[in-house]
C-alpha cells in the first residue's frame, strides 16, 4: 500500500477492506463502532481474539463519550474478549496506556494519535487495529518459528513466519460442534485437525449400525450402543489435548454451558427445536456459527441432494430468515440412506466457510447462505450485501 493511499482511500474503506479480507466482523451499536474476531496475544505467546469498540454519536461516526468504560475520555478503545484484562504483544508487552481493566475479560486504552486527535471513530478504530493486530503478527526476531501445536504428538519442521502466523489466526478458537451424526462427525474429524485450541461435542444419541457406515473413518462395530460423545472424546483425544464429549443434546438449561468460553459454533442437528436453541443461544451472546442441514428427495430410482450452509456473524439476527423451519422434510430419505460422501461435502464446505471467516481462506462476499445442489454441481450464494 503506497504512503499516499491514506489520502485517497478513507478510513472507513480500510478497516473494511482490512475486515473482509481478514474476516473480521464490523458491528455497529447505538453509541459504539466495533471490530470483532481481531487476532492478538492475551498474555506472552497465549494467541486469542478481541473485539475493538469505540465510542461514536448516534447518528453521525464521530468520536464521542458518555460511555461508562470511556470515563471523561473519548479517544480511548475497549478491548473484549481477552482473559487477563490487558492485550499485549508475542513478548507480554502491553499494548497502549491502561485506562481500565474489567474483572480480566477487557481492558479500556489510549493511544493519542496527536494533539489534533483523531478526525472520526472509524480513524481511531484503524489507529488501534494497526496496534493491536500488528503486536499480534510481530515476533521475536531470535525465534525459531516453530508453531505451537495443540496435538498430542510431534509435528515436525519449523515453518516460516508466514506459516506460523497463517496458525495463529485460529489457534486460540475454543470450537462447539451441535451434533454428532454423519455431518456433525465429519465437522469434528476436519477441526481436530485444524489446530483449534478446544472442541467440545454434544450429543445425546447412541452409535447405531447405519451411524458406521456415515461417520469417517473404520469406527468397531464394538462402538454400536455406546455413546456418540462418549466415541468423539476417546477416538480424538489420541491426537488432540483438548476435546470433550457432553452425552447430552443442548437444551434451554444447558444453552449457557455450551456458550461458556466458545469462539465458534457448528449446529449440525435434524430438528427444529434443537436447531433453533443452539442457533438463538449463541446469537444472544454474540457466538458467531455456521449451521448445516442435508435434504434428499428421489427421483424414480435416483435421488437428488442439496446441502444448506447459514452462516451467522455475532449480533446478527439474518440467519433466522435463512434457516428453513422444515422440521425433518428432505430428512426421512436422507435418514434411510448411507451418505457419507455428502457428509463429508457438507462437512468440507462447513469447514471452508470457517476458515474463510477467520481469514485462512479468502473470500470474495461475506455470504449468510450457500446452497450446494448435488444433481447440478452447483452452489449457490445469498450476499449479506
Amino acid at each position: 500500500m503506497s504512503a499516499g493511499l491514506d489520502n485517497i482511500v478513507t478510513a472507513e474503506e480500510l478497516v473494511r477492506l482490512d475486515a473482509k479480507k481478514r474476516g473480521w466482523e464490523i458491528v455497529r451499536k447505538a453509541q459504539e463502532l466495533g471490530v470483532i474476531g481481531v487476532p492478538c496475544f492475551v498474555s506472552p505467546n497465549v494467541p486469542g481474539r478481541c473485539e475493538i469498540w469505540v465510542g461514536v454519536a448516534t447518528d453521525t461516526d464521530q468520536l464521542q463519550g458518555g460511555l461508562e468504560w470511556q470515563g471523561s475520555n473519548t479517544h480511548v478503545a475497549d478491548i473484549r474478549g481477552l482473559t487477563n484484562g490487558a492485550v499485549c504483544d508475542r513478548m507480554g508487552n502491553q499494548i497502549g496506556n491502561p485506562v481500565r481493566t474489567d474483572n480480566g475479560n477487557s481492558c479500556t486504552i489510549s493511544i493519542q494519535r496527536d494533539e489534533a486527535g483523531y478526525r472520526d471513530g472509524w480513524e481511531a478504530l484503524k489507529t488501534y487495529i494497526n496496534a493491536i493486530y500488528g503486536g499480534f503478527l510481530a515476533s521475536d526476531p531470535s525465534s525459531s518459528h516453530q508453531a505451537e501445536r495443540p496435538y498430542t504428538f510431534q509435528i515436525l519442521g519449523e515453518r516460516s513466519r508466514d506459516e506460523v502466523q497463517w496458525l495463529d489466526l485460529v489457534r486460540g478458537e475454543k470450537t462447539v460442534i451441535v451434533g454428532l451424526g454423519g455431518v456433525g462427525a465429519w465437522i469434528a474429524d476436519l477441526l481436530v485437525k485444524a489446530d483449534v485450541a478446544e472442541i467440545n461435542g454434544w450429543d445425546d444419541d447412541l452409535i447405531e449400525g447405519k451411524n458406521i457406515i456415515r461417520m469417517p473413518g473404520a469406527v468397531s462395530p464394538d462402538w454400536i450402543g455406546k455413546s456418540k460423545a462418549q466415541w468423539f472424546e476417546e477416538t480424538y483425544s489420541k491426537i488432540h489435548h483438548q476435546v470433550h464429549g457432553h452425552k447430552e443434546s443442548v437444551s434451554d438449561q444447558n444453552a449457557k454451558e455450551m456458550c461458556t468460553n466458545t469462539t465458534f459454533g457448528f449446529v449440525a442437528v435434524d430438528n427444529d427445536e434443537g436447531r433453533e436453541i443452539a442457533c438463538n443461544a449463541m446469537a444472544e451472546v454474540g457466538i458467531p456459527f455456521i449451521d448445516v442441514g442435508i435434504a434428499v428427495n428421489r427421483i424414480e430410482d435416483q435421488i437428488t441432494c442439496s446441502i444448506r450452509l447459514t452462516i451467522s456473524a455475532p449480533y446478527d439476527d439474518a440467519w433466522r430468515k435463512a434457516v428453513p423451519k422444515v422440521d425433518k422434510a428432505g430428512q426421512d430419505i436422507y435418514g434411510k440412506l448411507e451418505l457419507p460422501d455428502i457428509a463429508a461435502i457438507a462437512a468440507g464446505l462447513v469447514v471452508q466457510s470457517w476458515r474463510k471467516i477467520r481469514g485462512q481462506m479468502a473470500q470474495d462476499c461475506a455470504s449468510e447462505c450457500m446452497v450446494y445442489r448435488a444433481e447440478t454441481n452447483t452452489i449457490t450464494v445469498r450476499s449479506r450485501r
